[in-house]
């Protein structure tokens, strides 16, 4: 009696395991072309929100926005190109693209020595990222980003730390 049931356990498990791997496959499909993406999530003392569309199976290109209160204030909006380097239910991106926006340094000047306020800039920003996203579903996705811009005319590197979740629509 003890091996029917055993041997019933593990017939049972063995299609479950099967057909649960039938059913979880979608995490290592590339993301089809055409397929939209939004996602949106805080940055440290701020936030992000992004668009874009899938070109390729790993290429997307999108617009972003942030807004940033550590360190230095920043508001700026741009474009991006990212490539994603495998397709897993963990993947692995870089990302390129220029912003535009304004940007301001924190003033520490603790003994009132320094004339006058920091500067605010107006500038175009080339931004470099690299980051991980981790696919909860195949609609819903988890993503950090860690990056740094040069602010064009000036002697500023800004880094970026951001965090999202995003939203994937098949067409």
């Amino acid at each position: 009696m003890k091996k029917h049931i055993l041997t019933s356990f593990f017939c049972i498990l063995t299609l479950f395991q099967s057909s649960f791997g039938q059913q979880a496959k979608w995490y290592n499909v590339p993301t089809s072309p055409k397929t939209l993406m939004v996602g949106a999530g805080p940055t440290i003392f701020g936030a992000n929100l992004k668009g874009g569309i899938f070109l390729k199976q790993h290429f997307l290109v999108g617009a972003s926005i942030e807004v940033h209160e550590f360190l230095s204030s920043r508001k700026e909006a741009g474009l991006f190109a990212r490539k994603y380097v495998n397709s897993n239910r963990l993947s692995v991106f870089v990302q390129v693209g220029p912003s535009y926006g304004s940007f301001q340094e924190w003033d520490f000047d603790m003994d009132n020595k320094t004339p006058g306020p920091t500067p605010l800039y107006r500038r175009l920003k080339l931004n470099g990222m690299a980051g991980a996203e981790i696919r909860i579903t195949q609609l819903i996705s988890i993503e950090g980003e860690l990056g740094i811009g040069r602010i064009m005319n000036t002697n500023w590197w800004a880094p970026s730390i951001r965090s999202s979740v995003n939203l994937r629509f098949y067409k």
